[in-house]
């Protein structure tokens, strides 16, 4: 189950490194062929020769960072309501132990217990703090 929620974080980070690649060397292809940022719309077009075509765009940079922004909410959206259920430590079970005195809700109860049965440290997986006292919730 670690192994699967691993490979599939990994995925999205691939998906995401592939995404930002993509957009530089798009840009860089742009670049390359002499596009003039102006407008919205094709605002000129050059046929000096026939191999050889200007093309003058405007991509506004700033609409593209809403939808951009809007896309990343949403990952980030799904990532969470997928993740936030899961212990920290096990990633299998559903957390409902709190951590006294840093009120962490972010283990199960299996994993509590080992925290808890642990002499040497008694920490929260989060904060570091040590743990005085365990709370479990019922949601």
């Amino acid at each position: 189950m670690i192994n699967l929620l691993l490979s599939n974080k990994i995925d999205i980070m691939i998906s995401i490194c592939l995404v930002i690649i993509s957009f530089y060397l798009l840009k860089k292809f742009l670049a390359r062929q002499f596009i003039d940022i102006k407008k919205n719309n094709v605002t000129n077009i050059n046929h000096d020769n026939d191999d050889d075509y200007l093309f003058q765009f405007n991509i506004d940079k700033r609409s593209l960072r809403p939808s951009y922004a809007r896309f990343m909410r949403r990952k980030l959206q799904q990532e969470l309501t997928n993740d936030s259920c899961l212990c920290v430590i096990c990633w299998n079970d559903r957390k409902n132990i709190v951590l006294l005195p840093c009120r962490h809700l972010c283990v199960c109860v299996t994993c509590s217990r080992q925290l808890w049965n642990n002499t040497q440290k008694q920490t929260c997986p989060i904060c570091r703090n040590q743990v005085d006292n365990l709370l479990e919730i019922f949601v």
